[in-house]
């Protein structure tokens, strides 16, 4: 009997596991375009005032991206049951004086960037245990803050934003880098991307290179030639929208079939040393 109940609890777990994944691929996908849809088809019914007054505000607080908001969406256990689901494990391997400011340049981006969002937007991890007195802050262009309902203060309540912080964590390869998130490869995308080097020997800001082992084997990506007609398109798409779409597939809602949610693959984060640059470099 006992095995039983213990059967169906860890089902149940799973369960949760599954649907947190659900609820965090579907709202990467397609859930603000849906929002937005909607919003753009009420603006001619008797409901308009609903996204006129929305729209209203967003422009009235178009700076909030230099502000941030506040991160209680950071603290809420569908992100346990999210990282339990890989699981995903973030390793320490050094103190970090919180009385300084630090850049996380991370890698590889991957499809969705699930180990970005897990470490550094959510406290699943334990972040703030290990490094107590660090606020991380994930760096983003402000057009993507800007005009993307539900998604805009979805991603600032994670942390998402472009103001100053003690521990600003940036995804070095960018949406770019998703097209080489092959399973079991680990490809980086490092040119003209030395920008943030150059920051860092300006203002003396110590870094903190990050990888994430496996982050690569959550999807399976069609492997597209470089330079061929649909590679072309996948950056042309890429440079007008800023949006890049990879060929991909994942597992589906129910185990063996195909869809849109992340393989239940082992993730592990490591800032593997620390690397401090000196002022007078500046």
């Amino acid at each position: 009997m006992l095995k039983i109940f213990t059967s169906i609890d860890t089902s149940f777990e799973r369960l949760l596991e599954t649907l947190a994944v659900l609820f965090y691929c579907s709202e990467y996908l397609f859930i603000c375009i849906i929002i937005l849809i909607i919003l753009i088809y009420l603006l001619f019914t008797k409901y308009f005032i609903i996204p006129l007054l929305y729209f209203s505000w967003v422009y009235y607080d178009r700076n909030v991206h230099n502000q941030g908001l506040n991160h209680w969406i950071r603290r809420l256990s569908i992100w346990t049951y999210f990282v339990n689901y890989f699981p995903i494990k973030l390793i320490k391997t050094h103190d970090l004086d919180p009385r300084r400011t630090y850049i996380f340049a991370c890698h590889p981006h991957g499809l969705m960037g699930c180990s970005i969002v897990a470490n550094f937007g959510t406290e699943s991890t334990g972040f703030s245990h290990q490094f107590p007195g660090l606020t991380p802050h994930i760096l983003t262009l402000p057009e993507y803050l800007l005009w993307m309902p539900f998604k805009r203060e979805y991603w600032l309540s994670l942390g998402f934003d472009c103001r100053k912080g003690q521990a600003l964590v940036l995804v070095v390869g960018g949406g770019i880098e998703a097209l080489d998130a092959i399973p079991n490869t680990l490809r980086l995308t490092l040119k003209h991307r030395f920008g943030f080097i150059k920051m860092a020997l300006k203002h003396g800001t110590p870094l903190v290179p990050v990888l994430s082992f496996g982050e690569n084997n959550v999807y399976n990506q069609y492997e597209v030639p470089k330079g061929s007609i649909i590679n072309r398109i996948q950056l042309l798409v890429t440079r007008v929208t800023g949006i890049t779409p990879p060929l991909f597939y994942g597992r589906g809602l129910f185990e063996h079939t195909i869809g849109y949610l992340a393989h239940r693959k082992p993730i592990t984060t490591v800032g593997k040393y620390l690397l401090y640059i000196s002022e007078t470099f500046g």
